[in-house]
């Protein structure tokens, strides 16, 4: 989690959010999950902390949690996520041409390091997953187009 209290689910800034958020029923749900994983919050110096995300936090995003007293940044090893589909369509020399990405300044030819692969940022390890399938974000454009689906085996050593 971000956040650092139950109360501000659903209300961070910058990201999408449904109206369910603002259900009594959610919520209480919400706050439930919440203080059961901080009951499990205790971690070892040499635990590994994993987050299964469905959006890479991109770079200015990671800077507003680290800034926003509403916020908490975790000090994650590694965020596994997808959405960006690898930039779905791609160019070929050129890479991807479109991700769904509200926390860059441009949509269109993004970080071209961030769209698929394993950065850091900070500290933080992301890897993003190109997937399997497509991104509905731009309604005539649910097609994959020079870049071929993956799946990914993700190997720990010490």
């Amino acid at each position: 989690a971000i956040i650092n209290k139950p109360e501000m689910m659903g209300r961070i800034n910058g990201t999408f959010r449904s109206n369910h958020v603002f259900d009594n029923q959610y919520q209480a749900y919400q706050k439930a999950l919440w203080e059961e994983m901080m009951d499990k919050d205790i971690l070892n110096s040499t635990d590994i902390v994993i987050a299964l995300n469905h959006y890479p936090v991109a770079d200015p995003r990671i800077d507003y949690i680290q800034n926003d007293p509403a916020t908490e940044w975790r000090d994650f090893d590694l965020i596994i996520a997808g959405h960006y589909h690898g930039g779905q369509i791609r160019l070929p020399f050129i890479g991807a041409l479109f991700i769904p990405e509200p926390w860059y300044e441009q949509s269109f030819f993004p970080p071209q390091d961030r769209v698929k692969g394993l950065w850091e940022y900070k500290g933080t390890k992301q890897y993003v997953s190109a997937g399997l399938g497509s991104s509905e974000a731009i309604t005539f454009l649910k097609f994959r187009l020079f870049n071929p689906p993956e799946i990914n085996v993700l190997r720990f050593t010490r």
